[in-house]
């Protein structure tokens, strides 16, 4: 994890079609004050490479404009979605985003 981030968790990880694992968490980083979700891939689920800009399956919305935390990531009829909480821990409800390609 980077210098300065706190509170991690709620971590998500799935492996993809190709054998790699994928995993998303919660962490707080000193300089913005509230969650995020960080994205880290792996060859073998044991060394990880943390990677927050590879990550595709978020877009900016108003629901998680200011915070966006505890994703939990599944497939389903060949798709990836992200459940997530958006900001005051999800006082509005729940997020969902599908992965694109």
């Amino acid at each position: 994890f980077r210098s300065g981030e706190t509170n991690i968790a709620r971590s998500s990880v799935i492996k993809d079609r190709n054998g790699n694992y994928k995993m998303w968490f919660s962490y707080v980083h000193s300089e913005i004050g509230k969650y995020r979700i960080g994205y880290a891939k792996s060859k073998d689920g044991y060394n990880w490479e943390r990677t927050d800009e590879e990550d595709k399956i978020l877009n900016d919305n108003q629901h998680a404009k200011d915070m966006i935390c505890y994703p939990f990531v599944f497939n389903f009829k060949n798709e990836m979605y992200m459940l997530y909480n958006g900001n005051n821990f999800g006082a509005s409800g729940f997020g969902i985003a599908v992965w694109e390609e």
